[in-house]
């Protein structure tokens, strides 16, 4: 029996991000306390990653590149916010170390 090998090249269409890469680049710029792990938890419109530090878990939504504009993106916050200060139970965004809310991809 012979055994061919070819390369064999496929574009992705989709790829999951690194929750290892995440914690050390991106969630450790949050006003978080201590985070330990991060892990990915689900796939839609936007991912999400389960961020768990030492008294406290958190969710980490990552935009996919083409799927929301920045404008739906801010409304969507804004609108957290605003739910948030109305007494409503609802997952709100948490501020960056620096003020900010979200990172803007370079590729964006």
């Amino acid at each position: 029996m012979k055994t061919i090998l070819a390369e064999l090249s496929i574009a992705a269409s989709y790829s999951t991000l690194s929750g290892a890469e995440l914690l050390a680049k991106v969630v450790c710029q949050y006003k978080i306390d201590k985070p330990l792990s991060c892990l990915f938890w689900t796939q839609g419109v936007n991912d999400t990653y389960q961020v768990q530090c030492s008294s406290a878990r958190y969710s980490l939504r990552v935009y996919r590149h083409a799927r929301r504009c920045k404008d739906d993106i801010e409304f969507e916050i804004a609108a957290l916010n605003y739910l948030r200060l109305q007494g409503a139970e609802v997952a709100y965004p948490i501020e960056k170390k620096g003020g900010w809310l979200h990172y803007r991809s370079p590729s964006t």
